[in-house]
């Protein structure tokens, strides 16, 4: 708890989890919503998580995807003929034809989990933690924008077919987890599905209290996830190296609104530096 005399102006907790074979580290790092100086009313509005979680990473606003963008990238991805309009493969024989199977096990997959009465933000969180904890990451957010990754103007037709509203950068982050969900192996399932069962702190010291990380996922109102940028720099070769962090409102079990970011790198970090960009009496 922030002392009465507030020389202390914030407290994050962050936990590391570290999987037996997939040579990567995932961060979990909370920090009660007052701490972060955030006035209630604008935690209401649309674009307040998008907007914090672009100040946190640099990132620009409209590259980040939220809960309802990737709803409605799933969707469109359970839908054959939308998902073919918007890769444009019957133009294109070839392609049409090698990826033909690999859609059909797509399309079947898909109507599995539509079947599953997950929120979206419970389901964008879980597809995510997939994502971020493939060996595949870097590929599949590389290799799912054909033929837009190539041709820019092949998605500008296809963002005016199907009223996309999102520039190509997030579309290709979307699908991305999107397809991680769809092929994760076992590894990566087994270790997301062990990491939902952990508890993750949360509250203000000394009356921190814990919630797995599924609850804290179920409990959560809005989400945004973030390919991240390096110091500020956004651009391709960021995109494509595979790093991404998840931004998450949350409510704790008798708490208070709590931020929770999860990431390969130290998200924990991040919310320092945030905060003490925010301290008046900082002049480094």
């Amino acid at each position: 708890m922030a002392s009465s005399n507030n020389r202390i102006t914030g407290s994050i907790t962050q936990r590391s989890f570290i999987p037996r074979d997939l040579g990567m580290v995932l961060n979990v790092a909370t920090i009660p919503i007052g701490e972060l100086g955030c006035k209630s009313s604008s935690i209401e509005q649309g674009n307040f998580l998008r907007n914090l979680t672009s100040s946190l990473t640099g990132v620009p606003s409209d590259s980040i995807l939220d809960e309802a963008q990737y709803a409605r990238l799933r969707r469109i991805a359970g839908e054959r003929d939308s998902l073919m309009n918007l890769l444009d493969l019957r133009r294109d024989p070839f392609y049409y034809e090698v990826f033909h199977d690999y859609y059909d096990t797509w399309f079947k997959k898909l109507a599995e989990k539509s079947n599953e009465e997950d929120s979206p933000t419970k389901r964008f969180a879980l597809d995510s933690l997939a994502l971020m904890a493939s060996p595949q990451s870097s590929y599949l957010h590389g290799a799912t924008l054909y033929p837009f990754y190539l041709f820019p103007q092949e998605y500008q037709a296809a963002n005016r077919r199907l009223e996309l509203s999102m520039p190509s950068e997030t579309f290709q982050t979307g699908f991305a987890c999107l397809l991680a969900s769809l092929t994760s192996d076992e590894r990566v399932s087994g270790f997301t599905s062990d990491l939902q069962e952990y508890h993750i702190p949360f509250g203000q010291s000394p009356k921190t209290e814990s919630d797995s990380l599924l609850k804290l996922i179920e409990s959560g109102k809005k989400m945004c996830l973030a390919p991240m940028a390096a110091a500020g720099v956004y651009g391709v070769t960021q995109l494509t190296q595979g790093a991404f962090l998840v931004a998450l409102l949350t409510v704790g079990t008798g708490s208070a609104m709590s931020l929770m970011l999860i990431g390969a790198l130290s998200v924990g970090d991040l919310i320092v530096r945030y905060l003490r960009s925010k301290d008046p009496t900082n002049h480094n």
